[in-house]
């Protein structure tokens, strides 16, 4: 899977996977449809594969992870397998439930890929912190000195 991102808010030749099928059935509906806008989506929104088995749940599923944390994470982890043998830089999905277990599992096993909404990366957002990572330290001024 090769990818090129048509965006300057992502690396040059950032790969993405969609780690969800439904979104990817409504960004071709928004690319057919609606032509127009088509530069202005491609523009935000790098080139995308489905990811291997983005139909299979991530295995959050609300208490489903709380009740049977086992079976949800063996889950998560061949999802995140999957994402991580794609080559992909950024990870993108519609539900922020689904992100934030990916989120967390690719971190655990130390993958640097960017787990974002692609809602954000499509309203432009995506210049801040990916999901589950920190937020940067403020900058603080010297004592004795205003800002």
């Amino acid at each position: 899977m090769t990818h090129v991102a048509t965006s300057p808010r992502f690396k040059e030749n950032a790969k993405a996977a969609l780690a969800d099928p439904e979104l990817q059935n409504a960004l071709k509906f928004v690319e057919v449809n609606f032509i127009a806008r088509r530069r202005e989506v491609s523009d935000r929104l790098p080139e995308f594969d489905a990811l291997r088995d983005a139909d299979v749940c991530c295995g959050f599923g609300g208490t489903f992870c709380v009740k049977y944390p086992d079976i949800s994470n063996a889950i998560v982890e061949k999802k995140a397998a999957n994402a991580a043998a794609s080559g992909a830089d950024l990870l993108l999905a519609g539900d922020l439930g689904c992100l934030m277990n990916m989120a967390g599992k690719l971190q655990r096993d130390g993958h640097a890929i960017e787990v974002r909404h692609v809602a954000e990366v499509l309203a432009g957002m995506a210049r801040g912190p990916a999901i589950g990572m920190p937020l940067p330290e403020p900058v603080r001024s010297e004592p004795g000195r205003s800002s």
